[in-house]
């Protein structure tokens, strides 16, 4: 009787060292932000109603169609610290997700709302595009091949939002 407790408890210790590390990396996963994939569990070309059961519903004063030309619309979500947005094509399938003010939000890399200019450029090399926007004075550093945007704005200059698009259709983030 005393060895089998001993064998199950063996077989528990081991079980919970074996799912420790698949728990932490799954934990995390919410606030993971994929460039060209996706930021948690919502995902590049799923279709808006899903994405909506998995983030919740919207802010809906603030969601709003992007324009005739696009066909699409823009979704809110705010976040304990910032907001989440989610811009659709017009399939109504998600073509671009955004983290604005929450550093809580990271890629694998770990570069989130309040990096630097210089620690992004050293993770991820020269931008493909530079974009700058006087009247809000931000500057997105773009990523074309990755699918990864980079607002960045105030004094001194940090990341103050992270976008995602599917690489190579120079998303308009």
């Amino acid at each position: 009787m005393q060895a089998r407790t001993l064998r199950q408890a063996a077989a528990l210790v081991v079980l919970v060292f074996a799912a420790g590390p698949a728990a932490a990396q799954n934990a995390g996963s919410d606030w993971l932000i994929v460039p060209g994939v996706g930021i948690g569990a919502v995902r590049l070309g799923m279709p808006v109603a899903d994405a909506l059961r998995i983030a919740g519903p919207t802010q809906d004063a603030y969601s709003q169609g992007v324009g005739p030309a696009t066909g699409g619309r823009l979704y809110y979500w705010f976040t304990t610290q910032g907001s989440r947005t989610a811009q659709t094509n017009d399939g109504g399938r998600v073509g671009t997700l955004g983290v604005f003010g929450d550093p809580e939000f990271a890629t694998p890399g770990g570069l989130r709302v309040g990096s630097t200019p210089a620690d992004v450029e050293q993770a991820m090399g020269a931008p493909s595009r530079v974009s700058r926007d006087d009247a809000q004075d931000r500057t997105q550093f773009i990523y074309d091949g990755s699918g990864i945007a980079f607002v960045v704005g105030g004094d001194p200059a940090r990341v103050a939002g992270i976008l995602v698009f599917e690489p190579g259709t120079r998303g308009t983030p």
